[in-house]
């Protein structure tokens, strides 16, 4: 009971913040940022909205487009009535163009044909306050250094506290995953970088409890980091903030290596995920005095499945098969042709032969278990998502830095590597 208690004061704590946060942002003038908001629209307009930093290769298409909407829905934030707005969430937009130009036609105040002020209530939209007060400061251009700033110091420490804790399994995995999904290109674009910011915040906490033998805490992480995640992110890689943090817990104590934990904490997870956005739309209804579900529903419907562009409907199992092809055949190094897909097969033969020839004779099976049941989330998630993504595999394929790090966790933890000069343990039937 006390748990509860506890749980619905750090949830309702956690809205009204978010709340007055988006509503602080909204009561800066648009005067204030228009100079640095200016030269984002400008910057946005050099390149497509969706370029790819290197030739035909999805995994490092960055998505501008998305960034587009975000920065016009932090340059329109506060516009007419304030409370009205923060709960619609408008941005300007006309399909006569693009809306890198519609971020720009709205800051320059110019009349688009069809142009007009749209609604994009169903997300909280935290990323938009965020860049609000950040454009106080700083251009685009800026925020983007600022965040990849941000998450190399953050990854550094991690891996420094690793070793400090000699975890190289995790070191290993992490570095892997973190390869393998093309991260390096996450900092390039806002909508990549609110989850990964998160889910290095979580793994720095989850050790810092550790430490501190406050593991009885772990519930209220999750809970917040489903309820930040949803405050902040825009449907990308949402998972790996419930991921990366829940395996390195299990990691740091192969006690927690049991159903019971790993559906504890991935409950509260998405209790905090999902109540996080069902009190957006409750709120935005009590303000606007309106039903807003119509709203809501018909996106709820595309991103479960439904037409892609001018692509005809496939059937329920082809469309799923193609979602999970899409989001495994991006990543690094596959996604570069048929000598990639070639060294990514052998990366993963290398992972199995090592966990296989150095197994040791006894080992802890429910441990391996619970890192391979967590690994198969993003796979679940493309499977429910299969339209969003089929559509998005250029970054919802990143959910699958998760994937490696469990891979190269269970490989070390049913495996020891071999002394020097000892022989090869030899492969038992």
């Amino acid at each position: 009971m006390k748990t509860f208690l506890k749980s619905i004061l750090i949830f309702l704590i956690s809205i009204a913040v978010f709340f007055f946060f988006i509503y602080a942002s909204a009561l800066i003038p648009q005067s204030s940022v228009r100079d640095n908001m200016a030269e984002s629209a400008e910057f946005l307009c050099e390149d497509d909205v969706f370029p790819m930093v290197i030739g035909n290769i999805k995994a490092t298409m960055i998505d501008r487009y998305a960034d587009s909407i975000t920065c016009n829905i932090a340059w329109n934030l506060g516009e007419g009535e304030t409370l009205r707005s923060i709960m619609l969430d408008e941005f300007y937009t006309s399909f006569k163009q693009n809306e890198n130009k519609n971020f720009r036609s709205s800051i320059m105040g110019e009349e688009v044909e069809d142009g007009s002020l749209t609604q994009y209530m169903r997300y909280w939209h935290g990323s938009a306050s965020v860049v609000r007060f950040l454009s106080l400061i700083l251009p685009l251009k800026g925020i983007y250094i600022l965040n990849a700033v941000l998450l190399v110091i953050m990854a550094v420490f991690i891996v420094i506290r690793f070793a400090r804790k000699k975890l190289y399994d995790c070191i290993a995995g992490f570095l892997l995953g973190l390869i393998l999904t093309s991260s390096w290109f996450v900092p390039m674009s806002l909508e990549y970088t609110w989850v990964y910011l998160v889910f290095m915040a979580d793994m720095l906490i989850v050790m810092s409890l550790h430490d501190r033998k406050r593991e009885d805490l772990y519930i209220y992480l999750f809970l917040a980091s489903g309820m930040i995640t949803c405050f902040l992110d825009f449907l990308t890689t949402e998972t790996l903030a419930l991921t990366m943090p829940l395996l390195l817990a299990i990691r740091l104590d192969f006690k927690n290596a049991n159903i019971k934990f790993m559906a504890k904490n991935a409950i509260f997870w998405g209790i905090g995920y999902v109540g996080c956005w069902v009190s957006k739309w409750i709120i935005a209804a009590a303000i606007l005095g309106e039903n807003v579900m119509p709203y809501i529903t018909d996106h709820i419907a595309e991103r479960l499945g439904g037409s892609i562009g001018d692509m005809p409907q496939m059937p329920l199992f082809a469309f799923i098969y193609s979602a999970l092809m899409q989001n495994l055949t991006v990543l690094f190094p596959a996604g570069y042709g048929t000598g990639g897909v070639f060294a990514g097969v052998l990366i993963l033969i290398a992972i199995a032969y090592f966990a296989y020839v150095y197994r040791k004779k006894e080992y802890d099976k429910s441990v391996s278990r619970s890192y391979m049941l967590i690994a198969l989330i993003p796979y679940v998630r493309y499977i429910v998502l299969h339209n969003h993504s089929y559509i998005h595999h250029f970054f919802t394929c990143r959910a699958q830095c998760a994937v490696f790090m469990a891979l190269i966790m269970a490989a070390f933890h049913v495996a020891e590597l071999p002394k020097k000069g000892a022989r090869k343990v030899a492969i038992r039937k």
